[in-house]
């Protein structure tokens, strides 16, 4: 996969996906950054990177209370398979250093202490992809964007001694100055080395270098001076064990030049001012920010978009939840989303055609029948059922356009019957023994919805295997309710307890105890809603490990059982992922918390699953 191309997938959705759930440029002046942010003799390593840079990628360990609760963090989680990945890891390192005299735990580890900081950047202009006709092979390997690093050491002088072993010990590369600080050039490998004062700098290009050791000397025309950039460091929280910056504009400028290609050129990409993530180690977790900072004069605004605070969960079935997200106003989403996928006429135009070829074929216009009643809270729920099939439920506010949403209904009714009616004349016993649809009151509530019933239960273990069905992958009755309610909520769901649970404001989502625990959480973050439970998808899982270890077929390794065991091991510290959004000016923000706690001793736990699945 090409470098940009990957670098434009990544992007595109990353950018979208925030953006969407939190909907719910160069300056003179340079930012300052704390002395923790610095290294330990005051250099700011993001000097080194362009005020222009396209991408950087920041780590820092050199806060005591950020590192200490990391640490702890980390320690949740079983290391064994971590401890020999590091041992490899450094076992094919000290035969690489080998060869030049050196060893990693007497010269590399010496270099560095549990005090770090490194800045990663993509610089400059994206190489230009050459065209190759059909067939053809590259003739010379692509190369890869300009990239300048930047790491603090613990020991200067280790590090100007270990610059000239590899200077001797290497034919290709030789000593040099910049600025009168010490250097490598390495003109073979692309690898262009300096230290400045605690701080080495790596690049990839000798102009890159010499251009990053300026600013650091001059402090200026840097990074710290993009006005984007110094928006996301003083609003993203601090201290952080890192963060993540990406110049939108710039990034597909750039991958549309070296590609050749006409990457999206919407008012929403161009609205588009950055975007950030910061990462934070809490006492109970870990915590991402992330930011997408808009053009206050575009159209997308923030503050023109609706932010609602969730309400749909105070009455929704949440027994069992596997996962639930709550938002607001499809309708402006999907108006976001086109403008994003169909930004040119050509494929404006390829849309038009397949919503004319949508109403022709179920009579309904997606704008003016569908989408006009989503326009308020949605929501969208897995829960655990007994069998195999999860709950999947899609619940919307129809109240705007009861009628409409009353047609889409009437439509998916109409499906409903005629697959039922087309099987009822085929007149296939099992089929008919097995297929039920009917009008079902929802709990104790004046609400009716449709249910088409399918229960494999009724078959007998002949019957099923004259239907080549597993015994034992449906031990209950796949079950899809849907229609709209009395209070105007359009429902469609497979959750079998949809039923019974209805209307029981104490198995509301809102009344789940690890949901009532997580909104401690969003405090600040009022604005849309989503939630995993990370036991309750295990538990789930594990039904599916049951069936696949009871199936007799070669394509399934044999210690599948083993290997989800181990991954349930690494998941243990994790109990929820709850995330939330608010809006500061015109930067849409969303938060993800990452609930983690010190697992009990696992001594008696047993390791048969199909045990745990059967209790």
């Amino acid at each position: 996969m090409r470098f940009s191309r990957f670098i434009y997938k990544l992007t595109i959705l990353s950018v979208f996906a925030v953006f969407l759930l939190s909907l719910t440029g160069c300056g003179e002046s340079k930012f300052e950054l704390s002395p923790e942010q610095k290294s330990p003799q005051g250099v700011s390593l993001e000097d080194a990177l362009p005020a222009d840079t396209v991408i950087s990628v920041s780590i820092n360990t050199q806060n005591k209370e950020q590192r200490e609760k990391f640490e702890n963090l980390k320690s949740y989680f079983p290391n064994e398979d971590y401890d020999k990945l590091i041992k490899s890891a450094l076992d094919d390192l000290n035969m690489e250093l080998t060869d030049i005299g050196l060893s990693y735990e007497n010269d590399i580890a010496p270099l560095f202490s549990e005090k770090f900081k490194g800045v990663f950047g993509i610089t400059g202009e994206f190489p230009k992809t050459p065209k190759l006709k059909k067939g053809e092979k590259a003739s010379v390997k692509a190369k890869s964007p300009d990239m300048i690093i930047a790491f603090t050491v613990a020991d200067p002088k280790k590090a100007e001694e270990i610059i000239n072993i590899m200077a001797e010990k290497n034919s290709n590369a030789a000593l040099t100055k910049v600025f009168d600080f010490p250097a490598l050039d390495n003109k073979k490998e692309s690898m262009y080395l300096a230290l400045y004062k605690d701080v080495v700098i790596m690049s990839t290009t000798e102009n890159n270098r010499f251009e990053a050791i300026k600013r650091l000397r001059n402090n200026e025309n840097s990074l710290l001076a993009n006005e984007s950039y110094k928006k996301a460091l003083k609003s993203l929280p601090q201290p952080n064990l890192g963060m993540v910056y990406m110049n939108v504009n710039r990034l597909f400028e750039e991958i549309s030049k070296s590609e050749d290609v006409k990457m999206p050129a919407s008012e929403f990409i161009k609205a588009i001012q950055f975007e950030a993530f910061a990462f934070v180690a809490e006492n109970d977790g870990l915590k991402m920010v992330a930011q997408v900072g808009m053009d206050q004069n575009s159209k997308f605004n923030i503050n023109k978009f609706p932010y609602k605070n969730p309400y749909l969960y105070k009455n929704l079935p949440g027994n069992d939840l596997m996962m639930f997200a709550e938002g607001y106003g499809i309708k402006d989403f999907f108006e976001i989303e086109t403008d994003i996928l169909f930004a040119n006429k050509a494929d404006r135009d390829d849309f038009e055609r397949i919503k004319r070829l949508m109403k022709s074929y179920i009579g309904l216009d997606l704008e003016n029948d569908i989408l006009v009643w989503m326009d308020k809270g949605y929501a969208f729920a897995m829960q655990r059922n007994d069998g195999l099939i999860p709950g999947l439920s899609l619940y919307i506010d129809a109240s705007t356009d009861p009628k409409s949403a009353a047609k889409t209904t009437e439509v998916i009714d109409t499906a409903f019957n005629q697959l039922v009616d087309s099987v009822m004349a085929d007149g296939d016993p099992l089929l008919e023994k097995i297929l039920n649809k009917k009008l079902v009151k929802m709990g104790e509530t004046e609400d009716e919805l449709n249910l088409v019933s399918i229960d494999f239960t009724q078959l007998t273990e002949e019957e099923l295997k004259t239907a080549e069905i597993p015994a034992g992958l449906f031990n209950e009755p796949l079950e899809i309710y849907y229609g709209l309610t009395k209070n105007n909520l359009f429902v469609f769901s497979t959750y079998t307890g949809l039923k019974n649970e209805w209307g029981k404001k104490e198995l509301t989502v809102a009344e789940n105890p690890a949901v009532k625990e997580s909104m401690i959480y969003l405090n600040n973050y009022p604005y849309q809603f989503s939630y995993l439970n990370i036991d309750e998808t295990v538990k789930y899982a594990e039904r599916f490990i049951v069936l696949m270890e009871g199936v007799k077929d070669e394509s399934i390794p044999k210690d599948v059982g083993e290997a989800f065991q181990k991954v349930k091991n690494y998941l243990a510290p994790i109990k929820y992922l709850v995330g939330g959004n608010q809006k500061v000016e015109n930067i849409a923000e969303g938060m993800m918390f990452i609930k983690m706690e010190k697992p009990e001793a696992a001594e008696n736990e047993t390791t048969d699953i199909s045990a745990e699945v059967n209790e």
